[in-house]
Parts: C-alpha cells; sequence; structure tokens
C-alpha cells in the first residue's frame, strides 16, 4: 500500500533545464501563500520556509516539498501552476538526492583483464 504523507508533496517530470533556485521559488510561493478557512475555521498562515529535496532522475529532475500545513499540501496538488507532476503517494522509490560528481569511476582499459581471469 502506497505511503501518503500529510505534509509533503512528491514533484517529477522537472525538465532537465531547471535549476534547484527555480524549484525553490515554487516551493516558497506555495509554502508563503495563507489557506482561506471555511465558515468555521480559520485562516491557516504560510510560512515561505519550505524544506525541499532536488535529484537528477532519468533526463530531468525529481523533487519533494515539505509544506507548512495539510490545506498547503491539498492546495499545492490541486494548483500549483506548472507544467510538473505533483503526487503525495510514495510508491517505489523517492529520489532524494544526487551526487554531481559520481562516487565511482570505471577504468574501462582492465575490463578485458577481467573477463580473462574469469
Amino acid at each position: 500500500m502506497a505511503k501518503v504523507s500529510s505534509r509533503t508533496v512528491r514533484v517529477t517530470d522537472i525538465p532537465e533545464d531547471v535549476a534547484q533556485s527555480e524549484f525553490l521559488e515554487v516551493a516558497k510561493r506555495l509554502a508563503s501563500t495563507s489557506i482561506e478557512g471555511g465558515w468555521f475555521s480559520s485562516l491557516t498562515p504560510g510560512d515561505g520556509k519550505p524544506i525541499i529535496s532536488f535529484a537528477s532522475q532519468f533526463d530531468g529532475f525529481a523533487g519533494t516539498i515539505t509544506l507548512p500545513s495539510e490545506k498547503h499540501k491539498a492546495q499545492a496538488l490541486e494548483n500549483h501552476d506548472t507544467e510538473w507532476r505533483f503526487d503525495d503517494k510514495f510508491t517505489g522509490i523517492t529520489v532524494l538526492c544526487s551526487p554531481t560528481e559520481p562516487d565511482l569511476e570505471y577504468d574501462y582499459n582492465c575490463l578485458p583483464l577481467f573477463y580473462m581471469v574469469l
């Protein structure tokens, strides 16, 4: 069963020409909006301080945004004014971080030697 987060949204389908700073600006806009309550509930203020993750995934980026409240999350899922895909069902793997430089280097010249030993 998929885990549904109370305040965090997953964002996928972010094109590779989008910078992390642009993603952060969208997150700040979503987090700083004050959400109107109903007849009997009060205004839910925003704080403009979202917690984000931003990582490369396939030929673009994926990220997460943790918002100030469940109402902010619901608002972001309904209306985020981007072409990106927002959801709150964390099924499978969600990339939270990816290094700009790989931790492991391959020496392709050694591969034929390796196969000869086997």
